[in-house]
């Protein structure tokens, strides 16, 4: 059996008190990075090309907070507050993502004087390609598994999502 098939074992063969939690661990943290490089974007090749060739340089903050207006319109001090950096630093990286027509900026109707701060329609053009690309690799990678076990794997990794500690602001 290979590495990868000692790791799939069935129910009943399914690790005892005897196998320490930490075999578990470590063979997770070796599988985690494996799998999940198999799910990027990168997956397509032509996609990658076309948003590089689209976006040109984009760094890894920009990306951040591209993710994190993908849920909707956030002030300056929220996306601040969710990029974990300064509002001048946060102010500085929206200035290049308008550069690049990705967000726009707009005044709260309700009062003026805050800036909300959304995608524009090229960015969410692009982030709905990207989640098609995304999917169709999850459902290559994942693909080998049942519902039943898939199901399994989605409630696993949410309980742990959900126990995540809150991230504190910068």
């Amino acid at each position: 059996m290979s590495d990868r098939g000692a790791a799939r074992r069935s129910e009943e063969q399914r690790p005892h008190a005897e196998r320490a939690r930490f075999e578990l661990l470590s063979r997770l943290s070796e599988l985690w990075p494996e799998i999940f490089r198999h799910v990027r974007v990168a997956k397509s090749p032509e996609l990658g090309e076309q948003i590089a060739g689209e976006l040109g340089t984009v760094t890894v903050h920009q990306v951040e907070a591209l993710w994190a207006l993908e849920r909707g319109p956030l002030t300056m001090s929220q996306l601040a507050r969710a990029l974990k950096v300064s509002e001048s630093a946060a102010t500085a990286l929206v200035e290049r993502l308008v550069r690049h027509s990705l967000v726009e900026r707009r005044s709260d109707p309700r009062d003026r004087r805050i800036v909300m701060v959304e995608l524009s329609e090229r960015a969410h053009a692009l982030s709905e390609q990207v989640a098609k690309h995304r999917l169709a690799a999850f459902g290559e990678v994942f693909g080998v598994l049942s519902d039943d076990r898939l199901y399994d794997v989605v409630t696993a990794l949410e309980e742990v999502a959900d126990n995540l500690p809150e991230e504190q602001g910068p």
